[in-house]
């Protein structure tokens, strides 16, 4: 099983809106990247933007890389 710090457990907020969870990659920066330029090329936002967050997970087992947008912004 994993161990999750409490970062994990939070909702993302950026610039005052809140964000949601659509996609989450473990230990691959790179991709979550390259998903998340996808959805920029998609949405065209440049107020509320996707972003990847980085969230440790236990004691030296790595990174969740996850991709989030506004939560009032549906994904096709």
């Amino acid at each position: 099983m994993v161990d999750l710090n409490i970062d994990a457990l939070r909702i993302g907020r950026y610039h005052g809106k809140q964000y949601k969870k659509v996609k989450s990659f473990v230990n691959k920066p790179k991709k979550a990247n390259e998903f998340k330029n996808k959805l920029i090329d998609q949405f065209k936002s440049s107020r509320y933007p996707p972003v990847v967050e980085k969230v440790k997970i236990g004691l030296g087992l790595g990174y969740v890389y996850r991709v989030c947008i506004p939560k009032d912004i549906e994904v096709k």
